[in-house]
């Protein structure tokens, strides 16, 4: 262990080297000045060819980091375009994380495995817009309701939404906190990606990132929401707020046949009992936890339990029991070796 460890530093000792020697904008265009002294024109034909090595050479690391998403370079900044839905790349560097692929898709792709073609959606959590404005923008016959109250990433979320051409009508942003009460909640800011209400559970862990402060925001109660907002029914309900998803337990549960489908996020910021609360609330709603390929889970709490063990969190499903994936040949035959 001592050795990975020792590889893992030199890797970032190595990859802090590499992002020092990349080229800095402003020194380049000065040598770009004075290499092109001899006039505008040659300044613009050196211009072109240094435009067009630095936009190669970019291609060519995005290929050779199994990257292949797309880019859009406009009026100084940098954009990632996910199926016609744009974000700001200065924001923070998440779009360059996997493939590129983006994650609304397989979403999606889930939702019409499930034979749900959405006409709500409900991002309870929707930090800066990713998953949001993309449905809005693949479903435009579809209400998307985000919900995000942390400000940081609500000025994200707007910053995003303005790029949008043409605008997201059918897109509402609600800058409240969906919790298990009315009123104000505490949560935190300053922690980025973690930014999430503040139970007894998570306090000292978020306490501990440096920078964060406590501020009071609006919240609400999702059944309260759903009356104030006009919503019937849900098609999916996708909950991520770092810890603070087992508090929604009893509105999910007072909304039996309302919701349609759920995709939530089980993480170690909360305990594997408050998380038990919320998988009884989804099955009084009439839904049951699957996994990533909507097959149900037998044994829920020994799953997580198992997977929280190697990572910090992962995402499941909340679906009708009916629809259930059935088990493909081949996984099938593999069982009954199993069961011998």
């Amino acid at each position: 262990m001592a050795g990975a460890g020792q590889d893992s530093a030199e890797a970032y000792v190595r990859l802090h080297k590499l992002m020092g020697r990349l080229p800095d904008a402003e020194a380049t265009a000065a040598d770009l000045d004075a290499a092109a002294s001899l006039g505008p024109n040659k300044r613009r034909n050196l211009q072109a060819q240094l435009l067009s090595r630095l936009f190669k050479n970019a291609a060519e690391t995005c290929a050779r980091c199994g990257w292949a998403g797309k880019v859009v370079i406009s009026n100084g900044k940098v954009l990632v375009d996910q199926d016609g839905a744009l974000f700001s790349a200065e924001m923070s560097s998440r779009y360059f994380r996997m493939d590129g692929a983006p994650p609304g898709a397989a979403i999606l792709a889930r939702l019409e495995d499930l034979g749900l073609r959405p006409r709500t959606i409900l991002d309870v959590g929707a930090n800066i817009g990713e998953l949001s404005i993309y449905f809005a923008r693949q479903r435009p016959d579809c209400r998307v309701i985000a919900f995000e109250p942390a400000p940081e990433n609500i000025e994200g979320f707007r910053t995003n939404l303005a790029l949008q051409d043409p605008p997201l009508a059918n897109l509402e942003l609600v800058t409240e906190a969906v919790s298990d009460r009315p009123g104000r909640i505490a949560m935190s800011v300053g922690a980025g990606l973690l930014n999430t209400t503040l139970l007894e559970t998570n306090r000292e862990r978020i306490g501990a990132i440096d920078g964060v402060r406590e501020l009071e925001v609006p919240a609400d109660t999702l059944d309260s929401f759903c009356a104030r907002l006009g919503v019937d029914e849900i098609d999916l309900l996708k909950i991520d707020i770092e810890g603070g998803e087992p508090p929604l337990a009893k509105a999910i549960a007072a909304m039996k046949g309302r919701i349609r489908s759920a995709f939530v996020e089980i993480s170690i910021y909360n305990t594997l009992a408050a998380y038990a609360g919320l998988i009884d609330a989804f099955e009084q709603a009439g839904l049951v936890m699957a996994e990533k390929n909507l097959r149900r889970i037998e044994t829920p709490l020994a799953w997580l339990e198992a997977h929280l063990a190697v990572g910090p969190a992962l995402n499941v499903w909340f679906i009708d029991p009916a629809s259930e994936r059935a088990p493909r040949p081949a996984e099938r035959t593999m069982r009954k070796l199993a069961a011998r």
